[in-house]
């Protein structure tokens, strides 16, 4: 890059409210899409979740179909403090397919397999963040950002709310923080 284009660049960064493309790349962005795939086991939906194209086209492959996004959470590899690992683990016995955040060794020890890390979510409400509501019933663990998803499926298929007292929080959206974080 020549002085003068670096000069330029320089003041253009001091004008009020101006950002640069290397300040927009370094906020953590919560643009990774949690899809929901679905498909019937023993006369109910089982629900498996996807976070790659790769991820769904095994999910399709296996005879699940798309169902569509639940939520977005932040890549793996986020530059955001406070988002913390979430994990797919599964479990063949039960055909269940859930997403936690810890108790990894417990879980094995209840027969789930740890699929990997698949993004990270907050464990605390922040700004034009929402409550990703796990629901369960023995066919498995259901994901949503919706309200009226998470009323109906307690109401009317026989879910239960779990995880109640230590929620997560993701997105409806793809999300940028205003933090610079």
């Amino acid at each position: 890059m020549s002085a003068l284009t670096l000069g330029v660049a320089a003041a253009l960064s001091l004008l009020p409210g101006a950002t640069t493309a290397s300040a927009e790349s370094t906020r953590a962005v919560a643009n990774v899409p949690i899809s929901t795939y679905a498909k019937i086991v023993d006369g109910d939906y089982d629900f498996a979740y996807a976070t790659t194209t790769d991820a769904g086209q095994a999910l399709k492959d296996q005879g699940f179909t798309y169902e569509g996004v639940a939520a977005y959470i932040y890549p793996t590899d986020t530059r955001n403090p406070d988002a913390v690992p979430l994990y797919q683990v599964y479990n063949a016995g039960r055909t269940d397919h859930a997403l936690v955040t810890g108790e990894l060794d417990a879980l094995k020890q209840r027969g789930y397999e740890n699929q990997g890390p698949i993004g990270r979510v907050l464990l605390a409400r922040k700004p034009g963040s929402v409550p990703m509501y796990a629901l369960y019933k023995r066919t498995g663990h259901f994901y949503t950002t919706k309200e009226s998803v998470r009323r109906q499926y307690v109401t009317a298929r026989g879910f239960a709310e779990v995880q109640k007292d230590n929620p997560m929080y993701a997105y409806t959206t793809r999300h940028i923080d205003s933090s610079g974080n």
